[in-house]
């Protein structure tokens, strides 16, 4: 008797980190796809030469994929410059953690 339980108590502790595990992996996953994002909205934004069609674009590109986009523009010793920031949800369903998070970026 004593083995069987013995034997069920690692195997929930395998579980347990299993789910662990894959909800970590998954939450990174995300956060990647929003940092590759941000990298191609300030790619599209700096070959349009910020054309704010194209800017406005994003801002309804990056709803519909459950982001904020904010466009910040500014000129810098007559440069062109926009700060692009993203904020994504960041979820860790299993430990129910649940927050956003932002990345930010420079379109020259």
């Amino acid at each position: 008797m004593r083995h069987v339980i013995e034997a069920f108590s690692v195997l929930f502790v395998v579980l347990l980190n299993l789910f662990l595990c894959m909800t970590v992996l998954a939450a990174s996953a995300d956060a990647a796809a929003a940092k590759r994002f941000t990298a191609d909205v300030v790619a599209e934004i700096e070959n349009s030469d910020f054309n704010s069609e194209v800017i406005e674009g994003c801002r309804l590109r990056a709803q519909e994929s459950g982001y904020e986009l904010e466009v910040i523009p500014g000129n810098y010793a007559e440069h062109k410059i926009a700060r692009v920031r993203l904020t994504y949800p960041y979820r860790l369903p299993f430990l129910a953690v649940s927050s956003h998070k932002t990345t930010e970026a420079v379109a020259r």
